[in-house]
């Protein structure tokens, strides 16, 4: 483990959560909650709760890696336009006349649009 990445979380952090969902291929529904934490300003952790149980194990993944590397310094948009560019059979979808192609794009445009209004 790297010893340079410093675990040191906060008492108290501002946060923002969003709930959504998006219907599957097979019509299933998908419901999450997305909370972005924030540390002076700048993105922190990600959250993400799923009570599906086809989807919840990965989601929580991605909630863990995508934190442990705002805390590492990665900007936001840099991890942001790596979801956009993850496609899915399963999980891609129409919203609001756009395709978006997976529910990890779907995330990654919720972080980016909740972020970027926050400037």
């Amino acid at each position: 483990m790297n010893e340079n990445i410093k675990d040191e979380r906060p008492d108290v952090l501002n946060s923002a959560t969003l709930k959504d969902a998006i219907f599957t291929s097979d019509g299933d529904r998908i419901e999450y909650a997305l909370t972005l934490t924030y540390k002076d300003f700048c993105p922190y952790e990600l959250f993400i709760d799923c009570r599906n149980p086809h989807y919840s194990e990965f989601l929580t993944a991605l909630s863990v890696l995508v934190s442990r590397m705002l805390r590492a310094g990665f900007e936001l948009d840099v991890i942001v336009s790596d979801l956009f560019d993850i496609h899915s059979p399963v999980t891609g979808h129409f919203c609001q006349q756009e395709y978006i192609p997976s529910l990890m794009a779907t995330i990654g445009k919720q972080l980016y649009n909740h972020n970027h209004c926050r400037r």
